[in-house]
């Protein structure tokens, strides 16, 4: 079994990242809603908590959900504007979209054994999703084959086009976002027991590679191994050579294999990522521009579904993860 020391750091750099998802057990304890006599279940929350590209609250069970509940109601009302307006989606088109966002084709069947209800269920609300976003992105000028029937808003267009000055202009009040910083490039090596790490440790000084069991690589930043180690191996990673190992315990070796400086960021590497995004943030909010809009005649209940989550007071300041200083406002 790995060390303490070893699990820190897997958790700390996990191997790579997935959507962010709820567990099958997950109860909800949030009151019910309707939209337009829609109602919201909570198949249709459990989904929104599974959505790829889903950008809700992770700290707080009941801000989660609540940002579930008030999505899956935004999305009622721009489907059926859309629906309203003549749009449909084919089921080939419906899992294009999914496909676009999750880089896999859905599981109806796992997801509907997730959150508790039917195949047919599951298909309706991601058609339901795709069908809101499609609205939204013909809205904002974005999607163009369905604009005979959704017409771009000028005002909108405005808000979500970013300019080459606005883009500059961003990256220089986010530089230090996608600033890379000091990081060495590790290998954990769990062995069985002190013998086995003796002789592991023999055979990486001498340059080789123990036979029967496998490292787990780690690029490491500096700064966040010290949220992991004690002072004397951050130390050592910031000293240490590439090649050289030490002992974490009686159990476990840590290879340093090399390190990459600290290095500024530059315009060319992270333009593409810092627009999109600063797109995902202007479309965000050209979102909640429209549901304004159409909740003006919609009947809803409880009275609180649209409001936003109510937060401490202590976590106003700052930008919230994710985003990015927008230089413009919102639409």
């Amino acid at each position: 079994m790995p060390s303490t020391f070893a699990l820190a750091l897997l958790l700390l750099l996990p191997a790579q990242e997935s959507p962010p998802s709820a567990p099958a057990s997950e109860r909800l304890v949030g009151r019910p809603a309707m939209v337009n006599n829609v109602a919201i279940t909570e198949a249709d929350v459990l989904l929104q908590m599974r959505l790829p590209g889903s950008r809700l609250p992770d700290d707080a069970p009941a801000l989660r959900e609540h940002a579930a509940r008030r999505a899956a109601a935004e999305e009622v009302l721009l489907a059926q504007e859309a629906r309203r307006l003549g749009v449909e989606l084919t089921e080939r088109e419906v899992d294009a979209w999914w496909e676009s966002r999750a880089e896999q084709a859905p599981d109806y069947v796992a997801m509907a054994a997730a959150t508790g209800s039917t195949i047919e269920r599951q298909k309706e609300l991601t058609r339901r999703a795709a069908l809101a976003e499609l609205y939204l992105l013909h809205r904002c000028g974005l999607r163009g084959e369905q604009g005979q029937r959704v017409a771009p808003d000028p005002l909108l267009v405005r808000a979500t086009t970013i300019t080459p000055g606005q883009l500059r202009e961003a990256f220089a009040r986010n530089r230090a976002l996608f600033d890379q910083p000091e990081s060495v490039e590790c290998e954990i090596w769990p062995l069985p027991d002190a013998a086995a790490r003796s002789a592991a440790e023999a055979v990486l000084t001498g340059g080789g590679r123990p036979e029967g069991v496998e490292p787990v690589a780690r690029q490491v930043p500096l700064a966040e191994a010290r949220q992991v180690f004690p002072d004397e191996i951050v130390q050592w990673l910031g000293a240490a050579e590439a090649g050289q190992l030490r002992a974490l315990d009686e159990r476990t070796l840590l290879v340093l294999r090399g390190r990459e400086p600290a290095r500024p960021a530059s315009f060319a590497q992270v333009q593409e990522p810092l627009r999109n995004l600063l797109l995902q943030d202007r479309l965000a909010k050209a979102r909640r521009h429209l549901v304004d809009q159409l909740r003006e005649q919609a009947l809803f209940w409880p009275h609180d579904l649209f409001d936003e989550p109510a937060r401490a007071p202590a976590e106003a300041p700052g930008v919230p993860d994710g985003q990015v200083a927008d230089p413009a406002g919102a639409p």
